[in-house]
C-alpha cells in the first residue's frame, strides 16, 4: 500500500492543488478560501496572526507558537494518515460521521500566504509540510515533493507557469 499524498499550496495557485478536496488551514479565511472545510490541528492562533502581521511578533516566535499549538492539539500522532481530519464547512444532512472527515489521498491544504512568504519561511503551510511528512504522509508543497528531514528554510516553490506547462506536457 502506498503512502497517501497531501498537497499544500495557496488559494491563488490552483494548478498546484491535488486532485482531491480543498481544505483551509487558515484561521480567518475569506469566504472564497473555505473550501470543503477546515483543519483545526493546523490553524495558527488568530491573535498570533494579528501580532505578526502588525509586526508586534517576529516570524520565529510565530513559528514556535504555531508548532507548540500543534503539539498541544496532539502533535505528530494526530497528523498521521487515518487520524488527521477536518470539519466540514457546510454540514451534510443526516451524515452518519457528523461534521468531521478524515483527509484522503490527493486532498489539498491551503492558506492565503503567497509563494514569496513560503520561500522566506514565513508561512505555516511550510512548517505544516515538515510535520505531515514526519507523521507519514507524502507531501507536495507548492509543486515540490518534500523529503523526510528536508530543511525547508530555503523552500523554493515551483513557479505556477512551469507547473501548468508540465500539466500540459509542454516541458
Amino acid at each position: 500500500m502506498s503512502t497517501p499524498t497531501l498537497y499544500l499550496s495557496n488559494w491563488a495557485n490552483a494548478p498546484l492543488w491535488g486532485p482531491g478536496r480543498q481544505w483551509t488551514i487558515m484561521i480567518a479565511p475569506r469566504h472564497w478560501e473555505r473550501g470543503y472545510g477546515w483543519i483545526p490541528t493546523l490553524r495558527p492562533g488568530l491573535e498570533d496572526l494579528r501580532a505578526v502581521r502588525s509586526r508586534l511578533m517576529d516570524f520565529d516566535v510565530y513559528r514556535d507558537k504555531f508548532l507548540a499549538s500543534v503539539k498541544l492539539r496532539g502533535g505528530i500522532p494526530v497528523l498521521a494518515p487515518g487520524k488527521l481530519g477536518g470539519v466540514l464547512e457546510v454540514p451534510e444532512p443526516q451524515s452518519a460521521g457528523g461534521d468531521f472527515r478524515l483527509l484522503q489521498d490527493g486532498d489539498t491544504l491551503l492558506c492565503g500566504c503567497g509563494q514569496r512568504a513560503a520561500a522566506q519561511g514565513h508561512c505555516h503551510r511550510v512548517w505544516s509540510a515538515a510535520l505531515l511528512v514526519e507523521a507519514g504522509w507524502t507531501v507536495v508543497l507548492d509543486g515540490v515533493t518534500v523529503l523526510d528531514g528536508q530543511d525547508l528554510s530555503a523552500h523554493r516553490p515551483v513557479p505556477v507557469v512551469e507547473q501548468v506547462a508540465k500539466q500540459l506536457r509542454l516541458v
